[in-house]
């Protein structure tokens, strides 16, 4: 059975999160990968994030009836896939400006997806944006 949390812890977590991802002095990561899920597979790219990187979006309702979560900020974020085979983006993961994963696990998609980019074909030399990315906190 799933663990449930009350708004308050939730926002509070999210709000750790992001003090994490953005907590070294050098800009948080973006990294895309190939999966295939739960794995991150190959690195294809990685895309170097504002500060603050995310905004905290609390949740509402007791019980929560919409979890909280971080929106990504700087939409669209674009940048070009260096050199080599590429690969189909599966996974992401964010790491904070010291190389340290702070999540990972996150769906990759043109929509619907924690984070959307505008394809999912990526090759070397090819731009790639993040039109949208969201954490969002379990229920």
């Amino acid at each position: 059975m799933p663990v449930h949390y009350n708004g308050a812890t939730q926002n509070s977590r999210m709000t750790a999160t992001l003090a994490q991802i953005d907590a070294s002095a050098t800009e948080a990561t973006l990294e895309i990968g190939t999966g295939p899920a739960p794995a991150f597979g190959t690195l294809i790219v990685a895309l170097e994030l504002d500060k603050p990187s995310f905004a905290v979006v609390n949740a509402v309702g007791t019980p929560v009836t919409a979890a909280a979560h971080l929106n990504l900020l700087g939409t669209p974020i674009s940048d070009d896939v260096p050199a080599g085979p590429g690969g189909t983006a599966a996974m992401a993961r964010i790491k904070d400006g010291a190389g340290v994963v702070i999540v990972d696990g996150l769906t990759v998609g043109t929509t619907g997806s924690d984070i959307n980019l505008n394809s999912v074909s990526l090759s070397g030399g090819q731009t790639v944006t993040i039109t949208q990315g969201t954490i969002t906190h379990a229920t």
